[in-house]
C-alpha cells in the first residue's frame, strides 16, 4: 500500500480513490486513506468503510455503492473516468462477486486499476 501512495503522490492525478474493504480491514485501510486524504484526494467508500472514516475524522470523503442501480454508484464513477485507484478485500461470496464485478467494470472501461490490497 505504501508503495501505492508513494507512486500516486509521483504524479498529479486528479479523481476520487475508491476504498471498499471488508470489515476486518478497516480500521488497517485509515491509515492509507489518510495518506491519500493528504494528496488533496477525494475519497469514496462503499456505506461501512465510509462510517469508519468519518468516525476517524475524514472531511473529504463521499459516500457511494456498488449497487448498479443507486445513484452515484461506484460504476457510474468509473465510467465517468473519476477513480484513479481502487483499494478492495474481499471477504465472503458476495463481496467477492461485488470486487469482480469493480475490476471487470474497470477493464471494459479501459480505466486503471491498481492491484488489490490483502489488507497488510
Amino acid at each position: 500500500m505504501k508503495a501505492q501512495v508513494a507512486a500516486y503522490k509521483s504524479e498529479i492525478k486528479e479523481g476520487h480513490i475508491f476504498f471498499g474493504v471488508t470489515d476486518q480491514d478497516k480500521q488497517g485501510m485509515v491509515t492509507a486513506a489518510l495518506e491519500f486524504q493528504k494528496a488533496g484526494q477525494t475519497n469514496l467508500a462503499t456505506e461501512g468503510t465510509y462510517k469508519v472514516l468519518q468516525k476517524a475524522g475524514f472531511t473529504n470523503i463521499e459516500k457511494t455503492s456498488l449497487d448498479r442501480e443507486d445513484l452515484d454508484n461506484i460504476s457510474d464513477y468509473i465510467d465517468r473516468n473519476e477513480v484513479v485507484s481502487i483499494i478492495n478485500t474481499t471477504g465472503p461470496r458476495k463481496r467477492s462477486v461485488d470486487a469482480k464485478h469493480i475490476r471487470r467494470v474497470s477493464l471494459l472501461k479501459n480505466k486503471s486499476i491498481s492491484p488489490l490490497w490483502n489488507g497488510t
